[in-house]
């Protein structure tokens, strides 16, 4: 994040050669900083967002969007998670019963399928995708609780909670910002 001249602005490096660029691209703070990154990098295309039109970045969707009066950036993958096939669970749902190699093969397949969307846009679902794929043994229970999940994830993105809003921080209003990961809780102080 930079702050020039009042103007606020914000960097961030989303893979080796891509990134995003946020600001008011009339601000005379933005014009300059894109032009130093045109000057010292060959940026291939420069994209925008609008509201009426998704923009594809690595492989998720990303519009503007109003939400309780402000304008908020969504990410979403709806076509993707149209797309998912149904998944057929072998045997009864409380059947623990092993799964054959062929339907070992297609329950993978289909968890991370689901594992893609969940962990780019429905965080909510996360620990349920581990779950799912702790250890090599599958059983038809498992197989079912995966058909459930994969009906729980289209249900989220029917009722338009399959995908993430960033919204705007009020830095008047700001008093900590921090990045932590979960080793804090094991050091001292």
């Amino acid at each position: 994040r930079l702050s020039l001249v009042g103007s606020e602005m914000c960097i961030r490096d989303r893979h080796v050669h891509d990134g995003m660029c946020f600001g008011d691209f009339t601000d005379g703070a933005y014009i300059l900083i894109k032009e130093k990154i045109n000057q010292k990098f060959q940026i291939k295309h420069w994209k925008s967002l609008s509201y009426d039109e998704d923009e594809d970045y690595l492989g998720t969707q990303w519009r503007y969007e109003d939400f309780e009066g402000q304008r908020c950036i969504i990410m979403h993958l709806d076509d993707y998670i149209d797309r998912l096939d149904s998944y057929d669970a072998p045997g009864k749902s409380t059947d623990t019963r092993a799964l054959t190699k062929s339907e070992t093969t297609d329950y993978k397949s289909m968890l991370m399928k689901i594992r893609w969307p969940v962990a780019r846009v429905v965080p909510e679902l996360a620990y349920s995708v581990s779950a799912l794929a702790q250890g090599d043994k599958y059983t038809c229970e498992h197989a079912h609780n995966l058909k459930k999940l994969l009906a729980r994830l289209k249900e989220l993105k029917t009722l338009g909670r399959a995908k993430i809003r960033l919204m705007g921080v009020p830095l008047e209003e700001l008093m900590v910002v921090t990045v932590m990961d979960a080793s804090f809780a094991n050091e001292l102080g």
